[in-house]
């Protein structure tokens, strides 16, 4: 048996035990040589257990029986429960029999117990620095906001955000940067007093409590949270600095209830990070609720794949001279259930920002390579890639399987990028730029002109087609030195060999500056609007009102 079996008479001696009984106490057979009662069973455990442990452990140590075997005959149930014996916890069982005796069953549970209260601890603690969890903070702030309602005080959140956290895990280690989480953590306890609260509450944010009736107090507690930060973390013989964001929401000045109260604190640091000379902010309705706003599309964003809300419309690609359709760019547009139509200049910045631009740029590129695929005309498509995905390695490896898997010919797609997608990191936007390349695929530069050095990002890379931005041809009938750069970038391109398409084309007079200036390509409203293919069709798509 797993368990420890003691067999007793209807005199309370001990008729039998096995030996797993013998192993739970470190018992030997020898001490079983008559029929013990059950108090002298109870007594050779105790000073079994005073050996191991002293009489101080004697004294702590439970009894088996003496405290149990009374109740046994007067109800109806089995005895059950758990006893200490100096560091060990016993799980017992007595049973009556039919004879007039009982059954003791014995269980070393110790282990059992121990990992349960460790289960116990981490949730509720942060297993790295031992501060309270998210949970215990959810609990806390709850307790907190019904007793300052209670007694007409104010209770301020705190959210705590670490700057360029993960610059230190790159650069020294995440050894590292977890021993600077923990001294953090450590300098934060260390810094409240009785009746405030400071947990962390996941990866390098932390999170702290007070509550307070006047502002001097609230700016004390503040005080002495920054001063957590002031000195350097002291690292296997380095000094780390650490900087921190720090946002304020208060109750009931800045929300009714928890979740809104934390919100808004997180509200307040994001401005603090984002901030060249404040690392504490207090929550500002005004100039907070964008913010708010733009987290809430974020979330959208990571759902409208999965909703189909996204969808592409193509805007048709014209050689000037002929007039002939020479391809599409394929344009995403989202139409969210309740926003309606949000325009791509409004959700694209946020999906970079918020990551969910790779997932949203793998669908773009595999559905317009599948549209492209089985147009009856062998037209290219157009398709832009976001900084993001350029600094994303999986890039090339992406291309390269949605080619295959589409069974578009490489030279039918381009894939058109921004000068900002190279200046982030220059040598590795250009090898990546290069080894789309090798595929067959052609590159554009987009938006030429807009950027502070493309004449740079031009000799830095052999480009198979420039962009000119649609700003300065807006401005070219009416403006001589808008046209005057329409011309240059022209000149540009047929010096290097690279053909140039114009975008923005919406007038007759326009068309007639890009002709005149022997541009080669454009596309416009005046060739026509960017439409959505029509489910099942085969053939080129139509541009709406095009000639």
């Amino acid at each position: 048996m797993t368990q420890g079996l003691g067999l007793f008479d209807a005199q309370y001696r001990l008729l039998l035990v096995n030996e797993r009984f013998l192993e739970i106490f470190d018992l030997s057979e020898e001490a079983f040589s008559k029929r013990l009662s059950a108090q002298e069973l109870d007594d050779i455990i105790g000073d079994r257990i005073a050996t191991t442990l002293g009489t101080a452990g004697r004294a702590a140590s439970g009894e088996l029986f003496g405290r149990h075997v009374g109740r046994l005959f007067t109800q109806a149930e089995p005895v059950s429960g758990e006893e200490t014996f100096g560091d060990r916890v016993v799980a017992f069982t007595h049973v009556v029999t039919g004879a007039g005796g009982w059954v003791t069953t014995v269980e070393d549970v110790t282990e059992r117990r121990a990992q349960e209260a460790r289960l116990a601890y981490l949730s509720r603690f942060d297993a790295l620095t031992g501060l309270p969890n998210r949970t215990q903070f959810n609990d806390r702030i709850a307790l907190d906001l019904a007793w300052v309602a209670d007694n007409g005080i104010k209770l301020a959140a705190v959210g705590l955000d670490l700057n360029k956290f993960k610059e230190i895990n790159d650069q020294r280690g995440h050894a590292a940067g977890d021993a600077v989480l923990v001294a953090i953590g450590r300098r934060l306890e260390g810094a409240t007093q009785d009746g405030e609260f400071v947990g962390r509450v996941g990866g390098d944010e932390y999170c702290a409590l007070k509550k307070f009736r006047t502002q001097t107090e609230l700016a004390e507690f503040l005080a002495r949270i920054e001063r957590c930060f002031r000195d350097p973390i002291r690292v296997e013989e380095n000094d780390i600095s650490v900087a921190v964001s720090i946002g304020v929401a208060i109750y009931p000045d800045d929300a009714t209830d928890a979740e809104q109260l934390v919100n808004n604190a997180d509200l307040a640091k994001y401005r603090a990070k984002r901030s060249v000379t404040q690392n504490v902010c207090f929550y500002e309705a005004t100039m907070d609720e964008a913010s708010r706003e733009r987290r809430a599309m974020a979330r959208d964003l990571w759902d409208a794949l999965d909703r189909n809300e996204f969808h592409l419309t193509y805007q048709v690609q014209k050689n000037i001279r002929s007039r002939d359709t020479i391809g599409y760019e394929a344009l995403i547009r989202w139409t969210h259930p309740t926003r309606g139509a949000v325009p791509p200049d409004a959700f694209i910045p946020i999906a970079e920002e918020c990551g969910a631009i790779l997932p949203i740029g793998r669908w773009v590129l595999k559905r317009a390579c599948a549209d492209a695929a089985a147009w009856a005309d062998s037209l290219r498509v157009a398709v832009n890639l976001s900084p993001v995905q350029i600094a994303n390695d999986d890039i090339v490896k992406l291309v390269h399987e949605t080619l295959l898997e589409t069974g578009l010919s490489p030279q039918r797609l381009e894939l058109e990028i921004t000068e900002s997608t190279i200046i982030g990191d220059k040598a590795h936007a250009l090898h990546v730029l290069r080894q789309l390349k090798a595929l067959g695929i052609t590159v554009a530069l987009d938006d030429f002109g807009t950027g502070y050095s493309s004449l740079d990002t031009l000799n830095s890379f052999p480009f198979d087609k420039i962009k000119i931005d649609r700003s300065f041809l807006m401005e070219a009938e009416a403006k001589d030195d808008s046209r005057a750069i329409v011309k240059a970038v022209v000149a540009l391109g047929r010096s290097l060999d690279v053909p140039v398409l114009a975008e923005g084309v919406e007038t007759v007079g326009q068309l007639n500056i890009l002709e005149e200036e022997g541009c080669e390509e454009a596309q416009g409203f005046l060739f026509g609007r960017p439409a959505r293919l029509i489910e099942g069709e085969i053939a080129t798509p139509k541009a709406a009102g095009g000639n």
